[in-house]
């Protein structure tokens, strides 16, 4: 089964490249979860979907619904399989009438739900993080190696708020302000203006392009990192090459010792620990991080105990109802003050 087609489909379509493969993995996973085998092809599975849709759907759901599949997996599955179908314009309607039930589900269930085993095991505070960056810095030598790479990281984490893989492997990293890479609109650092300029990232439909202020002390470090890696890019490989995308997260296990830690997992943490900051901290946080404040709440601060209370755990809960009355107490202030300047 050639599922090139199908990716190649999407971007026809519009859909990034890296976002395409993503969907196409979920439908893979789908048709081979409900029985077609790789002797079909494409166009014969599509077919399929469209002759028998309610019979179809109904079989995906008892697939995708299976205790075992995690909330996020549930929701991907179904949309990679919907992303597909519309790449071959094939109408929808039906399958979407029969799954949206379970997608509400799943989209509240996505909301305020506790982290997983897993991230316990993995989480690190902004103060591990500092501990190990250091660890680091005491190993470096006049020569280039991995090391540099760990320090660097985890500065780019540590220094300020701690933003997405893409918006650091597709930079590049420059001592003068180039003109040439603000007319194409390309993501970098400049040194000398020390700000982060973002044009090409996951939420820049509803942000736009972030130019970001960096601190004196990461700005120091970037330009030693350059000097001993002679790399064009903010984060390299071992060989000052473009790193990619699929060895950010292999090289965050790296630098925290083999937790399985990654750039979406240091968001969340850092979150969670400011679930207490003022308000204004808060919003200045998330318009660094490029996500809102309710996807903030709901979503990053997973990791945080005072605000996902085990419901068995009276101290807990008292805690958690002490974090909410803040919550509210702060937006209530913020509400009052806009309502003062409208009257």
């Amino acid at each position: 089964m050639n599922y090139d087609e199908v990716k190649n489909k999407l971007v026809e379509k519009g859909v990034k490249l890296s976002s395409a493969k993503v969907y196409v993995s979920k439908f893979k996973r789908i048709i081979l979860g409900i029985g077609f085998n790789e002797h079909f092809t494409i166009n014969e599975v599509m077919k399929h979907f469209i002759s028998f849709q309610v019979n179809n759907s109904l079989i995906i759901l008892d697939f995708v619904n299976k205790p075992e599949t995690t909330i996020n997996e549930k929701d991907n599955l179904l949309k990679g399989f919907l992303k597909c179908l519309e790449a071959y314009d094939i109408d929808t309607t039906v399958y979407l009438e029969k799954f949206q039930p379970l997608m509400t589900d799943l989209k509240y269930d996505k909301e305020f739900q506790e982290a997983s085993e897993k991230e316990e095991e993995n989480k690190l505070s902004k103060a591990d993080l500092i501990k190990l960056r250091e660890e680091w810095k005491g190993k470096l030598t006049d020569k280039f190696t991995k090391f540099d790479l760990y320090y660097v990281l985890l500065s780019l984490y540590t220094y300020m708020q701690p933003l997405r893989s893409q918006d650091y492997v597709n930079s590049f990293l420059s001592i003068i302000e180039r003109k040439d890479l603000l007319e194409c609109k390309q993501n970098h650092i400049s040194l000398e203006t020390k700000k982060l300029y973002l044009f090409d990232y996951k939420t820049v439909s509803c942000y736009g392009t972030r130019i970001i202020d960096l601190p004196n002390e990461l700005i120091q470090i970037l330009k030693e990192f350059k000097e001993k890696s002679s790399s064009q890019y903010v984060i390299c490989s071992p060989k000052g090459n473009k790193l990619e995308a699929n060895s950010f997260n292999r090289l965050f296990h790296e630098a925290t010792k083999g937790k399985q830690f990654s750039c979406n997992m240091a968001r969340k943490c850092f979150v969670s620990e400011g679930i207490e900051k003022p308000i204004a901290e808060r919003k200045a946080d998330a318009r660094v991080m490029a996500h809102s404040m309710s996807t903030a709440a709901a979503r990053y601060s997973k990791l945080s105990k005072s605000f996902h209370a085990d419901d068995d755990d009276l101290d807990a809960l008292i805690d958690q109802m002490r974090v909410l009355n803040k919550l509210r107490d702060d937006l209530n202030k913020k509400i009052m003050s806009k309502l003062s300047t409208v009257v």
